[in-house]
């Protein structure tokens, strides 16, 4: 593998802004990108510098398109001004203080993808097995996964764009960070102090409440660690109890953890904080019909699962993935800050930390972590329905997420910066794992094709020289 692909140093370069405007105009789709990265059937070489949306335009000047990824190009402009040598000062600025520890750069090797049936489940092994053969690979596993949901978020994006959204959202991240979020736990990982994982989100946290983002909450105790079967056996009960509505000093208690004005009364009432929403306080219904159902749904998947792994294994955290929720953010930090406080929030991962600090003694609480830097307007959404489903964080899958990804992004819209959107740009853009991932990337496609054109020219002799040999055979037979 090539880890010294030479890069230009683009912190000295005059950016050409016209990607950035794409990125802050675009309208609210989930893609504005026609970019191909990569498929199979055409060499990648023939796919390279090509811009569907603004392909070969020039603005401002002479143009030069060096590196498309994703449907944002990177470009030198020959035009300057005042205005623009003090943009170039701050994207400077936010690359030198954004570098990174060496974790962050850390280049993808399809060779350090393990596959292991007798710990990883079929999910997971599903997953790695498309990474270990490419992006692209992965990508539409997951797109025909995608389809059944029939996503409200995904209804106008073709596959082509989704394709070329994900391989960019893949390439930037660092390969530890991606193989622990499709087969491991970055919360335990994390609270190892250290380790590349531990590096990575350390340095994100930094990060937080500058740049747009994708993260993950996961219910862990202090180590980080899953709870274990029994101990989700326990919360299932409490869950079932607080739904049913006979043990009222417990939904109280419940209730009480985030709402300190919720009364003995409306528990005695059969009003449950969690379950109501205001369609059913108009209708004077002491819950929602669709949250009962949506909880029951949870603890019948999270039931099944635990009663999938062996008794004696009862005591021990709960293997595989853990339980988790994925969000997008423009401002992961006030973002994270409603969410503990259970305001604007996923009622469902409310009441399970509820359920928690009331009957577990604040053992287990929600972890949150960002794990991808939103660089491209159409990452917001693609980006969180990507990565609800490497995290297996829906309720089907025995996750948080009630809704389809992608469904309530619109804030993404607010960010109209054209120069904070070229800075996000250039940092992904002018650095590893990007950089040199999709040329690798590119690489193995290229091999690919070649091996599938050889193939397809040997097949072509085989068939000229049967049908040779079925001509002499007919000739002879005739003579």
């Amino acid at each position: 593998m090539d880890n010294k692909t030479p890069r230009r140093s683009l912190s000295k370069s005059k950016m050409n802004k016209a990607a950035a405007q794409r990125g802050a105009e675009s309208t609210n789709t989930a893609t504005g990108s026609k970019t191909t990265v990569g498929r199979p059937g055409c060499p990648p070489a023939a796919q390279q510098g090509v811009d569907g949306t603004e392909g070969g335009k020039e603005e401002g000047g002479e143009q030069v398109t060096e590196t498309v990824v994703g449907g944002m190009e990177e470009s030198i402009c020959d035009s300057e001004d005042d205005s623009g040598q003090q943009n170039e000062a701050d994207m400077e600025d936010f690359i030198s203080e954004g570098s990174g520890p060496e974790a962050t750069q850390e280049v993808f090797d399809p060779a350090a993808v393990v596959i292991e049936p007798e710990t990883q489940s079929l999910p997971d092994r599903k997953y790695l097995e498309a990474l270990k053969e490419s992006y692209l690979e992965l990508s539409q596993v997951i797109w025909k996964e995608e389809q059944p949901a029939n996503r409200p978020a995904l209804r106008d994006v073709p596959p082509d764009a989704w394709d070329d959204v994900v391989i960019a959202i893949l390439a930037t991240l660092p390969m530890t960070l991606l193989l622990e979020l499709i087969s491991g736990n970055i919360a335990r990982e994390y609270y190892k102090k250290s380790g590349k994982v531990f590096d990575t989100l350390s340095y994100y946290k930094t990060r937080e409440g500058q740049q747009p983002s994708i993260y993950v909450h996961i219910l862990a105790d202090d180590r980080g660690e899953s709870p274990s079967c029994k101990a989700l056996a326990e919360m299932i009960e409490f869950l079932r109890a607080y739904v049913k509505g006979d043990d009222d000093q417990l939904a109280y208690e419940i209730d009480r953890v985030r709402n300190s004005h919720w009364t003995r009364q409306k528990a005695k009432a059969g009003a449950r904080n969690y379950l109501s929403t205001e369609a059913s306080k108009k209708s004077r219904r002491s819950v929602s019909p669709c949250r009962v159902e949506t909880l029951h749904q949870f603890c019948d998947n999270l039931e099944s699962r635990i009663n999938g792994i062996p008794k004696p294994q009862w005591e021990a955290p709960l293997p595989g993935h853990p339980l988790s929720e994925v969000g997008y953010a423009l401002n992961a930090t006030k973002r994270f800050q409603q969410h503990k406080d259970h305001t604007n929030s996923n009622w469902l991962m409310n009441l399970v930390e509820a359920v928690c600090a009331a009957r577990f003694e604040g053992r287990l609480i929600m972890h949150q972590f960002v794990v991808f830097f939103i660089w491209d307007r159409p990452q917001a959404i693609i980006g969180e329905c990507l990565f609800s489903k490497l995290c297996k964080s829906y309720v089907e899958d025995g996750g948080f997420n009630y809704t389809s990804a992608g469904s309530s992004n619109w804030t993404i819209l607010q960010l109209n910066d054209i120069e904070q959107w070229h800075r996000f740009q250039v940092h992904a853009l002018s650095r590893p794992p990007l950089q040199e991932n999709i040329k690798n990337y590119h690489d193995r496609m290229r091999e690919q094709w070649e091996e599938r054109e050889k193939a397809k020219a040997e097949l072509i002799a085989t068939r000229a020289q049967l049908e040779l040999l079925e001509a002499q055979l007919a000739a002879l037979e005739g003579g």
